[in-house]
């Protein structure tokens, strides 16, 4: 197909491929396979894979860290805790992301249900569940991150995805008491008997909930965090108290008008790093100027041409031609 004179050709495609060859990604780190890790914070044990995810069910005392993203695709998810062995560590999640949590109890109605399903005196922050699916019938205490929550304290977390279940079902937690949930959001579509919610479904005790948020257009309730509509959760001034220019691995970034809020490893692998088009060997000039977090530009080709060559780079180091 030709480019004919003076004709503005659009770069979206390529911004698009680029994010689909590196999604998802991360950074390896040594996993700490040992008895003797995760005995304090300076020595969390690493999790670099689904099983060792899911192992954390062994031992729910310790210190944890998300290593690189995980994708739960094709595994019918066991909540890590339970109503009578709770977790009791830490999960530090680094800016990585959990995709594709599955939970289909097959109409058992199971309670307690999410990627963990019960927790106690834990602290869980800077980790993003993507697509979460949890069918759990008429199963009550059902959330994303977290199904019963006690004295926990959630921080800069976020799930997107659809959950169903009987009461006290949330995005976030289904119920929480005694906690905190900080700077925080939920992105999902919840329904249920009694008490559901877009960011929690029910809350008792003292509860601390600040800047935290739930995609209203999805599910236009919740006991507690503040409603943004689906445009509004794309743009970072809905997000009060927020920092959109942090770097840091639990940081948080944004791509203003087309995405939620994202932590900086996400972010990294998504953006670009450079862009260059040319076309027989001669740059062309974009509109606008090169912005690592700019998803569309345009430019002039002089004269009509069967091909340009189009090279991008992520922040994280991938490549496309």
């Amino acid at each position: 197909m030709k480019l004919r004179s003076n004709r503005f050709f659009s770069l979206l495609m390529v911004i698009l491929i680029l994010w689909g060859a590196i999604w998802p990604g991360g950074v390896n780190h040594a996993y700490a396979d040992s008895a003797s890790c995760g005995a304090t914070v300076d020595d969390p044990c690493i999790i670099m894979t689904v099983e060792q995810l899911q192992a954390m069910e062994t031992n729910t005392l310790k210190y944890y860290e998300l290593g690189k993203d995980l994708d739960l695709t094709g595994r019918n998810w066991t909540p890590i805790g339970n109503f009578f062995s709770p977790f009791k560590g830490h999960l530090d999640g680094k800016g990585f992301t959990i995709s594709n949590l599955t939970i289909d109890t097959g109409g058992a109605g199971t309670s307690n249900l999410g990627l963990f399903g019960s927790t106690s005196d834990a602290v869980i922050r800077n980790i993003g569940l993507i697509d979460t699916s949890i069918e759990g019938d008429n199963g009550d205490y059902v959330g994303g991150l977290v199904g019963y929550s006690m004295n926990t304290s959630l921080e800069q977390v976020y799930v997107t995805g659809t959950i169903s279940a009987g009461s006290q079902v949330g995005g976030l937690a289904g119920y929480t008491a005694n906690g905190a949930i900080v700077k925080s959001y939920s992105a999902t579509t919840i329904s249920g008997s009694s008490n559901f919610g877009g960011l929690v479904g029910k809350t008792e005790g003292f509860m601390t909930v600040t800047s935290s948020y739930y995609n209203s257009t999805l599910t236009n309730t919740s006991v507690t965090g503040s409603p943004l509509t689906t445009t509004a959760m794309m743009n970072s001034e809905s997000f009060s108290g927020w920092n959109f220019s942090d770097s840091e691995s639990g940081g948080w970034r944004i791509l203003e008008g087309s995405t939620y809020p994202m932590h900086q490893p996400t972010f990294d692998r998504i953006t670009l790093n450079g862009l260059a088009v040319e076309v027989n060997g001669e740059d062309i000039a974009l509109d606008p100027t090169f912005r690592s977090d700019r998803l569309q530009y345009e430019g002039i080709v002089p004269n009509p041409v069967s091909s340009v060559t189009v090279s991008a780079s992520a922040l994280s180091g991938a490549s496309i031609n």
